[in-house]
């Protein structure tokens, strides 16, 4: 019989490569007769829903608490509420994951991102083990948690990292404990397209799939646009951040340009492939590149931008082509080469899809984590154990019990007035 296990989610939606990665771990646990429970931050959103309904669908026993800031105090977000507010809901939030260790019977706790500290605390006040999966690079926006190496190592039994240069950079930052990697994965079931008949010129349409922000770095493509042979048109498929789809916009009309389709939020975004189409992958930065792997099992001619997440997927499974990130002209250059090349480019892209297709696969993505997890040798750092009278959730005061209420309802108001201004 299989244990339970409590994960800890950053967003509980599905736009992001964390989510979409773990929540199939949690599905594939679950048909291995485990007990998943999955933690995430109350937001009235239609994507959480969404979400909701992937878990409910393949038995993930969801549990969405209130939050004023899910994500540590220096983490991308924000300061909602004052300093005070924060750490009251801080300690609500550990106190209700608690509850449902408790309650639950959890015999492992997993956390899901390096942005969220509460479920490593509230794991060692319970004296059970937690494990700590690593999506981020230390870099930009993340690179606070260089700060946090102490902590993270002292609150996890076992760390994992993203295989790759996201592994080879985490591993070198914890002295006393040996960082594991996994590779994200996703259930792709390739679409069917017509296959390459007579190319004719001026039909090859250039796709990106990812959501329109500053980091996937679409406006690369746009520079480019204009400057390619034989491309008919644009497709950018994802949603977008509001300031950046304005950039964008801006862009286009001061350059005259025409033929760029927005088609939003997809459920299947490689639905909207034709037979003659080129991804064209422009992020600046990318942990592992889990839409490169998506391309590729679609038989679809790859360029990417030389992030370390691209690169190393180009390595593994040698298939795309990689341009220098913020040089138009190499990725000119290599568009135009697959234009000039499209039947050798697509033909070896379909061998390829075969080859990934039989080694991408659940088991060998989380094979570490698997054996870990399938092991029952949950070996918990109790160091709270002297002291642990002292977080008896039951001890707490009144007093306290009210402001915890109070901040509650102003975290899930806070909440509610930013979602309507987005």
């Amino acid at each position: 019989m299989g244990k339970n296990v409590l994960f800890i989610s950053p967003t509980g939606t599905l736009d992001n490569g964390a989510e979409i990665s773990i929540t199939n771990l949690m599905k594939y646990l679950s048909l291995k007769n485990y007990s998943i429970y999955n933690v995430i931050p109350y937001i009235n959103h239609q994507k959480q829903n969404e979400y909701i309904q992937f878990c409910n669908e393949n038995n993930i026993n969801v549990l969405r608490i209130p939050v004023l800031k899910w994500w540590w105090e220096e983490a991308p977000g924000g300061f909602p509420g004052t300093k005070d507010e924060r750490q009251a809901m801080y300690s609500a939030n550990i106190r209700e994951i608690r509850k449902y260790i408790h309650d639950y019977h959890i015999d492992l706790v997993i956390t899901n991102t390096v942005n969220i500290f509460q479920g490593a605390v509230a794991a060692k006040m319970e004296s059970k083990p937690h494990y700590w999966l690593i999506h981020e690079f230390p870099r930009e926006e993340f690179s606070y948690y260089k700060d946090k190496i102490d902590f993270i190592d002292k609150f996890s039994d076992k760390i994992f990292a993203v295989e790759g240069p996201l592994h080879e950079c985490v591993k070198q930052m914890f002295e006393n404990k040996k960082v594991e990697s996994f590779m994200s994965y996703t259930d792709i079931i390739p679409c069917v397209r017509e296959d390459l008949l007579n190319t004719s010129p001026n039909k090859y349409r250039i796709v990106n799939v990812g959501r329109v922000t500053d980091n996937k770095n679409q406006i690369e493509i746009l520079k480019a646009y204009s400057k390619i042979k034989n491309i008919s048109e644009i497709v950018l498929i994802g949603g977008w951040d509001v300031e950046y789809k304005k950039l964008i916009d801006q862009y286009i009309l001061e350059n005259n340009l025409s033929n760029i389709t927005f088609i939003g939020n997809s459920d299947n975004p490689w639905q909207y492939l034709k037979k003659n189409d080129i991804c064209v992958l422009s992020s600046k930065m990318e942990t592992f590149g889990l839409v490169y792997l998506e391309a590729a099992i679609n038989a679809i001619p790859i360029v990417a931008s030389n992030t370390p997440g691209y690169k190393h997927i180009k390595k593994k499974f040698d298939i795309g082509n990689l341009y220098e990130s913020g040089n138009v002209s190499d990725l000119i250059d290599c568009i135009n080469d697959i234009v000039e090349n499209y039947e050798n480019y697509y033909l070896n892209a379909k061998q390829k899809s075969t080859e990934i297709q039989d080694n991408f696969t659940q088991e060998k993505s989380y094979e570490k984590i698997i054996n870990s997890i399938f092991s029952n040798d949950y070996k918990c750092s109790d160091f709270l154990s002297p002291i642990n009278f002292l977080f008896d959730s039951n001890n707490s005061k009144p007093l306290l019990k009210f402001k915890t209420y109070r901040f509650y309802k102003r975290g899930l108001n806070y909440l509610k007035r930013h979602l309507k201004k987005r």
